[in-house]
Formats: structure tokens, C-alpha cells, sequence
């Protein structure tokens, strides 16, 4: 990225041009004092420059419209004057810069501030202004572009003997994004609050999962284009009260390694940092809080006055995090919570903090600096992937466990005490105070977590705010209900579920204390299986690694690391390679460099290779070390050598290329404005036979043809194709070469040849456990393919299997043969109406009620067993006890889930004893013949004035609530005839687009003794007759609920329709 000369000139609107040299790489622009003038290739310029200069100052013609040459200062263009929606022009910044007076409450200019607007996200060197405020704490800056054109990050600093006056984000300043300006009105006002305290230097602000920073620009254009870019979220915490300060400040970018942290003077603070994508990243993994012995937590870092750098920073990650994860870990295994994967993680840890530490003491800086990266990575997955979720989940099952706990003190307060009045009241809290205290016992959660009284308040104004919730529900259908029979009458046919199970609740523990032997065996049934559960199962989320083969080949034996076959959003960095190196010192790890030149439009990445025979366009530039050179290109080598140790500007040419440039071993080469020495030439049918990576891909740069970062514009369609580019078009280099070009690391090569297989796995499950990064070991013709996968450690639960099985059937039987010693009881229910539904909602509910205070007593019985079995020695050091774990929690719930499903038969044997017919669902007694479908409905009626009443009740129903029904729609409704009791109906039948309609006529009958019933004739008007046939029983079943509605009705609400 550059800014031609001539930009501001044509900014505001005249006219102007620039010679320059396009495609060239400026390695020496923006440093000043640079000499580095290539007059050989700067003079034929100067003459083609020349001429064309004198052609425009002698042609007679200049077109330009003189109006749109025009020095102008500020213009919205797109729609005129200020409402324009493009401006143009030039505005001025008038940047206020003020501190927030505790004492006055108001704000107080701050003079002598030295003010920066740069343009953002540029990271052009001269692409910004500098000013100093004047004594009214103002900066003014002239001749800046508007938004349109592009957006203004500002800041402001001013460095003092006792502090720094740097940007405030608190609560009396901005956040970040306010200080990105666009300029929409000349003079533009902007406010920059700042506040006077200590600035701490971070380094190593990289992701400890990848070792690299949260974007990475693309080298070709900065910061206008980037290979990736993840964010970053970096936050300040005062120690006292874990909260964001009053006044905070950070600087930092994604790109780089570094952030600026800024706190008030004295203070002790803890920066927490997410440097790579913390939109998916939930907890941070770089920790700076000082942590001690004693204060395990953080001690804070105290903010001297000035700028403070932190020394040993990745060394200081790690043993924060540590510190932090070690004392919160600690307090869950000394409750016998724990989690195999974490131990491991914690043993690793340990082993390169003691290695970091121990390379201090020795002053072998380079490796100690590679031990504190993998010490920190490890540290930060011990703490965000182990104890922090194993925290996470312990809080989580206590909520959930608290659903069965305080509804079992409800109902052992019903079986147990049974008191009435205040002293239900009393005896309900006691008792569900002393499980709740028991549970605290066994459950973790309530000790460690700082708001467990919170989430066992939470967890009982849920279940009163359910209950509260079903009253107002239930108050609140009841008043629509009442209206709406004041309106369109009493016509809804319904059924009291909740009203039911409730009752049903009630009767339960009645029946459980009336039977107590049968209810003691049942419950020691359920809480004998959940007892089992509890303390004879294990499971534990671990983390392990597991490996793939496939026969391939390679150019050596030993590991190669990529993050994937993507060109851009795979890039690795060179703190990467140094974590490499920590976890492999015994081997030389060798990053492979890739590099794309500049794209030229509608050609793509185009580089020119020069010497003095020619010329030569490469796409791609490839930088290897020597080691690595040594074991894939030498043996391809025609003449020369392979690259050397020191060796920087050096490369290796096919022998097509070197034919093509004229040049031999020896001799200088051009490339990008550096002169390189040719060290070998390979041979092209060699490096053809080359074989592929360890993992079947291509250490060769991929084609970028079908990236449109890397091409410059998009070709073609699809996802990005892996295929590489040949070797004609690659010019290799020596690696410390690329790497001042800005090339990026795409994999790493580790060259292991004499270690066996399973020093290959040990190696690779090593840095598996790191690095999120596919690892490939290669031995004997194989490729092994590292995988770092998240499972379950399962112990015992082949043995407890049976014992669930066998504890439902015993419940099944328990509750069936209680169906049967309580018959004469259902039948007392069936005679006062209870219904079949009831009946077995009644027994559903009961046995859930078993579930709940068995799965209670076992879980507490199981915890205490498990004690016992610890103390004694009794299960193997990698029984992990699960009883704070979810999946004691799904083990619970299945176990009352068994009570639930075991009561579905003896339910159904109630229901059946009330209604001992087969027929559950009503259907028509009779069958249409031909077009007429006839039927009579039992329902007697005491007079003709009821009957007559009856009618008006329907005609009612059908011309309001019963007028569009799932089944069909009245499409016309008579009037009553009282002379013939009748009522004639007309009703499409559903689908109503079949057409299928019917007519009704409901007739009452007289019977001898003055009695009455009802008579219905269906006769088929047109459509489907099938449609007819399936659906007018759905008709019948409707208008039969009215007439059974019409006998429950009270006589005053039947009297209304009498009186008609």
C-alpha cells in the first residue's frame, strides 16, 4: 500500500497524474535516509517518464470540463450539498482532549497532549497526523479526507514524570469503536476522554492453542487485506472486585503480539486476554494476575507509575493460569470430583514450568522462552478445556439435582409428618432445609461455587413460580372461559389435567402411608438401584489422542505438523516453530515458508526473477532450511549444493529456470530488490519424482488460481482446489530470506529418521495435546495421522446394567400388585366419575412420587458407600466418582424415567378396571345406507320444553364455537321448527376442498311416558363418498359432546334456553 503524491491534490478535485513503477517491491520505502537508488534501472525510467511529461505539456488539447476542475474544500456528492451521500473534499478535526475531575464532576482539558489520527485499518507509516493540544486541551488537523473517502482511528497520549494520560474506556470515557471517526460535517468535533495512570507492556499476546496472533496481514498490502483475522478481546480487572476499574484503557491489534494495557496508578489489577477468535473462545487463556500461595486466586499486578514492561511474559501466563486452575481443581478433588484428562494436563504443566524455570537459572534463554510457550498452552487448556468446564458442569448438576431434591422434601414432608396448617409450613422448610444441608454434604457445587445459596433460592422460586404460574393460568382461563359462555354459550367439552394430577399427588401419599411395609420395599427397590449407580459407576470426560494410517510416502521419516490444506486461514507463525522446538528438542524442527508476489490484475501472484540473460515470472516463492533442504533436494541436485548454515540471500533454480535466465552455480540473481546467489541447480525430471508430504498433500505452494485473496480477483467456482504449483513456476530460497519477504509458515517438517513407532506416537500424542494442528508421524512407508479426540472413561456400568433391569421389573411388579389390592378402591373412584384417564393418571403420578424420594435416598446412600469404598482401598486409582457429574444426573433422571415407564401397565390396568370395554374411542353404533346415514343418541328428555331447549342450545353452537371445527364447516344452520322438534344442519366435510357436504337433520323423538330422545339423519349432498364415510363420524362424535355437555348443564343454565 502506498499514497501517491498527487492523491491529496485530486482529493480536491483538480486534476493531476503520477509516474511510478507499478509491481515493484519497495523494501526500503518509508525508511528515511535510505541510498539504496538502483540508477541502472532508475535512468531508462527517468527518459520514458520524460517523454511522456513533454507529450502532455506540448499537446494542444487538454479535455477537461472546467467544472469538474475546481479547487474545492468540502462537497457531499450523490445528492447535492450536505445531504450528499459520498463526500469529498477535505474537513478539519478539531479533537478535544479531556480527564474526567472526581472532585468537580466535570471534565478537565489536557493540555500539551500529543494526538494521533491515523486512517483505519491502514498500517501505512504516513498515513497519519500528529498535533499537539494547545492549553484549552485542543488539537486541530487540517486537510483530512471525510467518510466516504475513509474512516479516522484517533487517541491521544501524554507522557508525565508520574504517570500517563493514555484513552479511557471506563465508565467516564469511550469504548474502542468510538474513536473511529468519519467526518460528515467541516469542522468535524471529536472528543477524546483520557486518564492519568500506568501503562504495562504484554508481549506474547498469542493464542496458546496455535502460538499466533489473532490476524495476520497479508505482507503484499498490510492491513488492507489480511490472511485471516480472528479478532481479539483483551479486558482489565480490578482485584477487590474481579470488575472492570473506573478508568482502564488497552491498545492492541489483532496482528500483533503485543498489547498496552493502562489502569490508574497503584491500583492492582488482572488482564485477562482471549488473543485468537473470542467470539468462540469462552474463557480467556492468557492470564496475567500475580498469583501466590497464598492469594492462589491473583494477587493482582500492581501499575507503577509510566510504562512497565512484563519480563518472562509467556512464563508469567503460565504460571498464573496454573496457579488459578491448580487451587480451583484442588477444591473439587478434595471432594472426590475429578477428571482424568485434567491430572494429565496438570503432570504436563508441572513438567515444562520446572523446565522453563530450570533453563532461567541456567541462562539458555531460547530454551526456556520454548518451554514457557508449550508450559502456557498446556496451562490455558488445563484451565479453559478441564477445570473450568468440570466447574461449569458441577454447577449445573447441582441446579438440576436441586430439582430432586426440593420436591423429595415436599413429599417426604406428606409421607413422614403429614402436618396441617402453619405446621405443614414449619415441618415443609425443616425438612427441606435438612436435605438441602445433606446434599450440600455430597455435592461439591454448594461449597466452591460462590453463589450456591443463589441457585438453591433460584431453584425454589422456579418450582413456586411454576406453581404460581399454573394458578394465574388456571384463574386466567377460567375468566376467558366465563366470558366466553356469556357470549356464545357454555359449549367446550375439556378435561382438568393439571387439577387431576395434582389430586392425583394428594392420593398417592395417602396411599403410601396407608401401605407402609409395600412402600418401604418399593422405595428400598428404586433407591437399592440408584445407590449402584452412584457408587459403582464411573464416568469421566477425557481427552486422548488417536491415530489413523494410511500407506503413503515421504521424503524422511518423522513428524509433520499443518493445521489444515487451506493457503490463507491455515497459517502458522514462527512462535509456532519455537513451541515445536520445546516439545522436540532432540530434533531440528523446519518451518516451510510460502510466499505469493503481488497480483497483477487478470494474471494473478507475478514475480519477476532477473538476471543479466533474463527474465524469469514465478508465482510462488518457497523458503526451506538447510536441513530440510538437505533431505528432499539433494537428491535432486544436477550441480551445486543444497543450502548451508548463515546462508540468507541464496537459492536453488530448476534446470529449466536456470536455462532460462542464462545463469549457473554462482552467479547473482535479482528478486524483489535483493540480489540472490545461485547455490544449486536441481535437476527436472528428479524433482518431478519427488514424493508428496507425509499426509499425501504438497510442501510445494498451492496454485492460488482459485483464491481471490491471493489471485486479486475470483476464477472460476468451488472450494479452493489443493493442487500445487510446478516446480518452473516456484522459486526456492533459503528460509531466513523468506522471512523478510513476510512470507508465512504453512507447515513444519520434523525429521526423525531412527525413531521407532512408538516413539513417533509419544512425539506426536505430545504435540497433539499443544498444538490444535493435524500431526503426522511417518515411519516405514506409513503415515500415521494424529487425532486429539474429546470421550468418556466408563467403569462399571456393564455390571449395574443388569441391576436396572432387574430393579424395573421388581418395580413394575410392587406397583402392579398394588393395582390389584386396591380394587375396590378404584371402583369407590369410578362410581364417584372418576375416569379411566384418571385412573391411570392417579397411579402415573404415584410412582413418580417413588421415583423421586427413592432416586433421593439412593443418591445420598451412594455417596456414602463410595466414601467407603475410597477409604478403603477398594476401586482402582482411576475410578472416578461421578456423583457432581451430568451423567449421575442422566442416571437419576432415567431412573424416575423406569418409575414413570414401569407405571404405564399397572396404569393401564386401573384405566381397564374402570372401563372394562375394549373400545376406548367412540364410534358410530350404526352404518349409512346408501346416501342416509341414521343414528339415535340415548340422551333423555324429561319434556318438550327441554327438548326444545335442547335445539336452541345447538343451533346456538353451531352458528358461533362449532362453526368451523378440525373436521368440517357448518355451512348452513336453520331455524328450529318447535312444532316437529327438528333442526336442519348443512356442513362441509374436511378436506373442504373435496366438495363433500352432508345435511343434518337432528330430530327429537317422543317416547311412550312423556320421554324423549334425540334422532339423526345424515344424508350425502355431493363430493366423496369416502370422504364422507371417514369423516362425518368426526361430525357425530362433535354433536354427541353437545348433547352429553346439555345433560351435565345446571337448570339455570338450561333454563335460559327453555325460556327462549
Amino acid at each position: 500500500p502506498y499514497v501517491l503524491d498527487t492523491e491529496p491534490f485530486v482529493v480536491a478535485n483538480m486534476a493531476g497524474f503520477t509516474i511510478r513503477t507499478q509491481f515493484s517491491y519497495r523494501n526500503w520505502e518509508g525508511v528515511p535516509g535510505s541510498r539504496s537508488v538502483r540508477w541502472e534501472y532508475v535512468v531508462p525510467q527517468l527518459y520514458q517518464a520524460a517523454a511522456i511529461v513533454l507529450y502532455a505539456c506540448t499537446a494542444e488539447e487538454v479535455r477537461l470540463s472546467p467544472a469538474s476542475v475546481r479547487p474545492t474544500h468540502f462537497i457531499g456528492l450523490g445528492g447535492g450539498g450536505a445531504a450528499g451521500v459520498i463526500f469529498w473534499g477535505f474537513v478539519t478535526f478539531r479533537v478535544s482532549v479531556a480527564s474526567f475531575n472526581l472532585s468537580a464532576g466535570w471534565y478537565t482539558p489536557v493540555p500539551g497532549a500529543v494526538v494521533r489520527v491515523w486512517s483505519y485499518p491502514h498500517d501505512y507509516p504516513f498515513a497519519c497526523a500528529l498535533a499537539r493540544t494547545g492549553h484549552d486541551g485542543v488539537a486541530e488537523f487540517v486537510g483530512l479526507a471525510p467518510q466516504g473517502v475513509c474512516f479516522w482511528r484517533i487517541d491521544a497520549v501524554r507522557i508525565d514524570e508520574d504517570g500517563v494520560y493514555v484513552a479511557d474506556y471506563g465508565v467516564y470515557g469511550v469504548q474502542p469503536a468510538s474513536l473511529i471517526v468519519g467526518a460528515l460535517q467541516d469542522p468535524m468535533p471529536v472528543f477524546v476522554p483520557v486518564f492519568k495512570g500506568g501503562v504495562l507492556v504484554l508481549f506474547d499476546i498469542v493464542s496458546p492453542r496455535m502460538f499466533r496472533p489473532g490476524a495476520m496481514s497479508d505482507p503484499r498490502m498490510g492491513a488492507l487485506r489480511q490472511w485471516y483475522n480472528l479478532g481479539r478481546d483483551v479486558r482489565v480487572y480490578e482485584v477487590g472486585t474481579r470488575a472492570e476499574p473506573m478508568f482502564w484503557g488497552v491498545y492492541t491489534i489483532p496482528q500483533d503480539e503485543v498489547a498496552l494495557v493502562a489502569a490508574p496508578a497503584g491500583s492492582r489489577v488482572v488482564v485477562a486476554a482471549r488473543p485468537e477468535n473470542p467470539f468462540m473462545e469462552a474463557r480467556p487463556v492468557v492470564l496475567l494476575a500475580n498469583a501466590t500461595p497464598r492469594e492462589p486466586e491473583g494477587a493482582g499486578v500492581e501499575v507503577p507509575p509510566g510504562f512497565t514492561i512484563i519480563e518472562k511474559a509467556a512464563l508469567r501466563y503460565a504460571q498464573d493460569l496454573f496457579a488459578t486452575a491448580k487451587h480451583r481443581y484442588q477444591q473439587l478433588r478434595e471432594r472426590m470430583v475429578r477428571r482424568l484428562s485434567a491430572e494429565r494436563y496438570e503432570q504436563m504443566v508441572e513438567n515444562y514450568l520446572t523446565k522453563s524455570l530450570r533453563a532461567f537459572e541456567r541462562r539458555r534463554y531460547s530454551e526456556a522462552y520454548r518451554s514457557s510457550l508449550v508450559a502456557l498452552s498446556l496451562a490455558a487448556r488445563y484451565y479453559a478445556d478441564e477445570v473450568m468446564p468440570l466447574y461449569d458442569e458441577t454447577g449445573r448438576t447441582a441446579v438440576l439435582m436441586l430439582l430432586l431434591v426440593l420436591p423429595s422434601a415436599f413429599f417426604l414432608e406428606r409421607l413422614l409428618v403429614h402436618a396441617e396448617g402453619v405446621g405443614r409450613i414449619a415441618s415443609t422448610l425443616a425438612i427441606g432445609a435438612a436435605a438441602v444441608l445433606l446434599f450440600s454434604l455430597v455435592h461439591p457445587a454448594l461449597v466452591v461455587i460462590a453463589n450456591s445459596a443463589m441457585a438453591v433460592m433460584g431453584v425454589a422460586v422456579l418450582l413456586i413460580s411454576a406453581l404460581l404460574l399454573y394458578v394465574f393460568v388456571s384463574e386466567t382461563s377460567a375468566a376467558l372461559r366465563s366470558y366466553a359462555e356469556a357470549r356464545v354459550g357454555a359449549h367446550e367439552f375439556r378435561r382438568e389435567e393439571a387439577a387431576a394430577a395434582l389430586m392425583a399427588v394428594s392420593t398417592g401419599l395417602e396411599n403410601m402411608r396407608r401401605r407402609p411395609l409395600r412402600s418401604l420395599l418399593t422405595l428400598l427397590t428404586i433407591a437399592a438401584v440408584s445407590t449402584a449407580v452412584v457408587a459403582l459407576t464411573s464416568t469421566s470426560p477425557t481427552v486422548y489422542v488417536a491415530f489413523s494410517a494410511q500407506r503413503a510416502s515421504a521424503p524422511y521419516g518423522g513428524l509433520l505438523v499443518r493445521r489444515g490444506y487451506g493457503v490463507l486461514g491455515d497459517v502458522l507463525s514462527a512462535a509456532t516453530v519455537e513451541a515445536l522446538r520445546g516439545l522436540i528438542p532432540e530434533a531440528t524442527a523446519s518451518p516451510r515458508f510460502w510466499y505469493y508476489p503481488v497480483s497483477v490484475n487478470k494474471v494473478g501472484p507475478y514475480g519477476f526473477v532477473i538476471s543479466r540473460n533474463g527474465t524469469l515470472p514465478v508465482q510462488a516463492v518457497l523458503g526451506l532450511t538447510p536441513a530440510e533442504a538437505e533431505l528432499i533436494l539433494a537428491r535432486t541436485l544436477a550441480r551445486g549444493d543444497v543450502f548451508r548454515e548463515g546462508q540468507v540471500y541464496a537459492c536453488l533454480l530448476s534446470a529449466s529456470q536456470a536455462r532460462a535466465l542464462g545463469v549457473d552455480v554462482g552467479d547473482e540473481m535479482e528478486f524483489a530488490s535483493f540480489k540472490l546467489v545461485v547455490v544449486g541447480v536441481l535437476s527436472d525430471e528428479a524433482l518431478l519424482g519427488l514424493p508428496r508430504d507425509a499426509d499425501g498433500y504438497y510442501y510445494v505452494p498451492l496454485d492460488p488460481t482459485y483464491s481471490a485473496v491471493l489471485y486479486g480477483f475470483t476464477v472460476g467456482g468451488g472450494q479452493i482446489s489443493p493442487t500445487p504449483l510446478s516446480w518452473d513456476r516456484v522459486l526456492i530460497v533459503a528460509a531466513p530470506f523468506a522471512s523478510k519477504l513476510g512470507a508465512f509458515v504453512n507447515s513444519v517438517g520434523v525429521a526423525l529418521p531412527n525413531a521407532t513407532r512408538e516413539e513417533l506416537f509419544d512425539l506426536a500424542g505430545s504435540v497433539a495435546y499443544v498444538l490444535d494442528a493435524r500431526v503426522t508421524a511417518h515411519v516405514n512407508g506409513t503415515s500415521y495421522t494424529s487425532s486429539r479426540l474429546f470421550g468418556y472413561a466408563l467403569l462399571g456400568w456393564e455390571s449395574v446394567a443388569p441391576l436396572l433391569v432387574l430393579g424395573a421389573v421388581n418395580v413394575v411388579a410392587a406397583l402392579l400388585s398394588s393395582v390389584y389390592e386396591r380394587t375396590r378402591e378404584l371402583y369407590v373412584f369410578s362410581s364417584v366419575g372418576l375416569s379411566p384417564r384418571g385412573a391411570a393418571l392417579m397411579f402415573t403420578v404415584e410412582f413418580l412420587v417413588y421415583g423421586f424420594i427413592g432416586t433421593f435416598a439412593g443418591y445420598m446412600a451412594g455417596w456414602a458407600l463410595s466414601r467407603f469404598f475410597a477409604s478403603a482401598g477398594l476401586l482402582p486409582e482411576s475410578f472416578v466418582f461421578n456423583y457432581a457429574s451430568l451423567s449421575v444426573v442422566l442416571a437419576m433422571a432415567a431412573i424416575v424415567t423406569v418409575c414413570a415407564a414401569a407405571a404405564a401397565y399397572p396404569a393401564a390396568k386401573a384405566a381397564r378396571l374402570i372401563t372394562p370395554s375394549l373400545e376406548r374411542v367412540w364410534k358410530p353404533p350404526t352404518k349409512p345406507r346408501g346416501d342416509v346415514w341414521e343414528l339415535v343418541f340415548p340422551l333423555r328428555l324429561a319434556s318438550r320444553t327441554e327438548a326444545l331447549g335442547l335445539l336452541r342450545y345447538l343451533r346456538e353452537y353451531y352458528l358461533g364455537a362449532g362453526y368451523y371445527k378440525a373436521g368440517f364447516r357448518v355451512s348452513g344452520v336453520g331455524e328450529v321448527d318447535a312444532e316437529r322438534l327438528e333442526l336442519l344442519l348443512r356442513a362441509l366435510l374436511a378436506p373442504i376442498e373435496s366438495g363433500t357436504e352432508h345435511e343434518v337433520l337432528v330430530k327429537v323423538i317422543e317416547q311412550p311416558g312423556a320421554r324423549f330422545s334425540v334422532a339423526v339423519t345424515a344424508r350425502f349432498l355431493g363430493g366423496s363418498r369416502a370422504v364422507w364415510q371417514s369423516t362425518a363420524p368426526l361430525f357425530f362424535d362433535d354433536l354427541r359432546k353437545q348433547l352429553l355437555l346439555w345433560a351435565s348443564l345446571p337448570s339455570k343454565e338450561k333454563s335460559k334456553y327453555i325460556r327462549l
